[in-house]
């Protein structure tokens, strides 16, 4: 008999072919749910949704590329969590005081942008580099 394997699969392991592999799963999964909500499949202006689409897709790569030397790896788990929730948490604020509750559709079709954004530019890297 062949004994299992102990090394982690894509999931668990914390190279660059994984984090890629990771961040094409969650597009995959997450763009078709976000597809089903109600607020996304309506279009509220086609300039506003296009300027979402275009902004989301800059802050994917920003974001990206902006990331892309930082080692997480000595960052206290504690410290990471709570910068992630107060960042989202900020985020979330922002885009409720500054896009009017007209264009709150716009914000799922900047989240889709801004996920394909990031996963493409991420594999383009993975790639190239």
């Amino acid at each position: 008999m062949s004994k299992p394997s102990t090394e982690p699969g894509w999931l668990h392991r914390d190279d660059e072919r994984s984090r890629t592999l990771r961040l094409l799963f969650v597009a995959i999964i997450g763009s078709p749910w976000l597809l089903l909500l109600d607020p996304a499949r309506e279009v509220t202006h086609p300039a506003v949704t296009a300027a979402a689409v275009v902004l989301g897709g800059l802050c994917g790569i920003g974001a990206i590329l902006g990331l892309a030397d930082v080692d997480d790896g000595e960052l206290d788990d504690t410290i990471a969590v709570v910068g992630t929730l107060a960042a989202i948490t900020v985020g979330t604020v922002v885009v409720w005081v500054v896009v009017p509750s007209s264009y709150l559709s716009a914000v799922v079709q900047f989240a889709i942008a801004f996920t394909w954004a990031a996963v493409t530019t991420q594999i383009l890297r993975y790639r190239i580099g």
